[in-house]
Parts: C-alpha cells; sequence; structure tokens
C-alpha cells in the first residue's frame, strides 16, 4: 500500500480521509433553509440498515457520513439523496459557487500529464480540459496550448456542448476522486457569459 493510502474502518482510503470522517462525527444538524435538522446516521435511514462500512464514504452504523458528499447520506428534510436533493444547505461549496483567484500559482506544464494518467480511470466518460490560472478551460484536443497551467477540469459534455445541468453528478465524481486518489476536487458552477453555465469538477494534484 503506497503512503498515501490507509486502513480505516476495514476499507483501504487516502490517508486524509479518516480524519474527515472524525471530524464528521461533531456535526450533528444541518442548517437547511434557516431552519436546523437533525442528520441522519448511516442505518438509520427511510430504506432500513446497510451493510457497513458505508460503500461510498467508509462509515460505520451509527457514524454520521462524510457531510455534503456522501451518495448514501439521507436528507433530514426531504428524505432524498443529500448530494442530489435542491434542499438549500448553509455552507454547500457549490452553492458559493467557488472562483479561482487571478494570481494563483501554475504548476508547470509537464505536470498535468501524469495528473490526468492518475485520475483517467475516473473520469471515463467525460470531457477533461485543462484550467489555467485564468480560469480559461483549454480543450485537450488537438494538442493543447496553455500556459500557467492549474489543473483539470472535467464534466459531462453533451450534444457537442452542454456540461451537468444539475450538481449531483459532479459531487459524486469529486467525493470519488478525493477519496479514491486523494486529489484535490472541488464542484465548479460556471458563471461566464462567454462559456456554457453547468457543472464542473476542477482537479488539482
Amino acid at each position: 500500500m503506497s503512503g498515501d493510502r490507509v486502513v480505516y474502518n476495514g476499507t483501504e482510503m487516502a490517508a486524509g480521509w479518516p480524519a474527515r470522517i472524525e471530524a464528521a462525527q461533531q456535526l450533528r444538524e444541518y442548517l437547511i433553509g434557516g431552519t436546523p435538522y437533525e442528520r441522519i446516521p448511516y442505518g438509520r435511514e427511510e430504506g432500513g440498515p446497510s451493510p457497513e462500512p458505508c460503500h461510498d464514504c467508509g462509515v460505520l452504523r451509527g457514524q454520521y457520513h462524510v457531510e455534503l458528499v456522501c451518495g448514501m447520506e439521507e436528507c433530514p428534510r426531504c428524505h432524498g439523496q443529500v448530494i442530489g436533493c435542491d434542499c438549500p444547505y448553509e455552507g454547500d461549496q457549490s452553492s458559493e459557487a467557488a472562483e479561482r483567484p487571478d494570481d494563483a500559482q501554475g504548476i508547470a506544464a509537464a505536470d498535468w500529464r501524469p495528473l490526468l494518467k492518475r485520475v483517467e480511470s475516473e473520469v471515463s466518460g467525460c470531457t477533461v480540459f485543462l484550467e489555467t490560472a485564468a480560469g480559461l478551460f483549454v480543450p485537450l484536443v488537438p494538442e493543447p496550448q496553455a500556459e500557467n497551467v492549474v489543473g483539470l477540469v472535467a464534466t459531462w459534455i453533451r450534444d457537442g456542448m452542454s456540461p451537468w445541468e444539475t450538481e449531483a453528478p459532479a459531487k459524486k465524481l469529486a467525493h470519488r476522486l478525493s477519496t479514491r486518489l486523494g486529489v484535490n476536487a472541488l464542484v465548479l458552477v460556471s458563471r461566464s457569459l462567454e462559456s456554457v453555465a453547468g457543472y464542473y469538477v476542477s482537479i488539482r494534484p
């Protein structure tokens, strides 16, 4: 097992993920639309008990899921999936439309190729772009001409130019990338008038 992987709760995961699980146990309620709701622990969902540990975030029965990213967590307000429902969660990173600073530190142009190879199995079926420090998305085909590359951006393009229209698939991909590969994955919402509005996943080493 590589140094960036550990076994916790009987599951192999990224070395930093156990700390996320432990921190999640301190968050006992969500603030949704200004009203507090008690979180639903794993195994107490409406569908009944599930095998442990959670196949998505690695918690044991009775523990709280890793907040806002686990596909198994039930929303205490609408009882749908937390990552897929439309309830207005306070602190949901995607609702704040993450924006990159103009002075973001770039990585050497050669570094994006190993990063792409590292994540290629998880982004299969997605369209992947290079992301520059200026916030531009540069296609990988044909051979990209980009400077000051800071990472990759993945989305699902349909009908030529249509990214994910809902947040759920972007959250699922970001969660897989962070838990299985230990890369920094963040859900973005396009605000640019020059690009198609939709959800993307920004991937950094």
